[in-house]
């Protein structure tokens, strides 16, 4: 589960890229590690566009590891759409944020 929030921690800082986008990120690729991994030309040629695929070639990986820090402090908590206490309000809105 920390992995999938180091790699949503990533793609929210992704310009352009927003809820919806990593929405079809998470449904397309088998892996949310795959959008980071793969080249750059293999992402573009599975539609993702150019801009994007060029942000997750070098994602800030020093400010998800301060995110997380961040997490591990007493009273502190990063939510996301799969976690149980995601607020269910959010969850039914039209695009939900990550």
């Amino acid at each position: 589960m920390k992995e999938r929030l180091r790699h949503y921690l990533a793609l929210i800082r992704i310009r352009r890229l927003g809820p919806i986008g990593i929405q079809r990120l998470e449904q397309h690729f088998d892996s949310l590690a795959d959008c980071f991994e793969l080249p750059m030309q293999t992402l573009i040629n599975e539609g993702v566009p150019r801009n994007i695929a060029q942000q997750l070639q070098q994602p800030d990986w020093a400010a998800v590891d301060t995110d997380l820090r961040w997490a591990e402090l007493d009273n502190h908590h990063i939510y996301c759409w799969h976690d149980p206490e995601y607020p269910a309000q959010l969850r039914k809105s039209a695009q939900p944020p990550l």
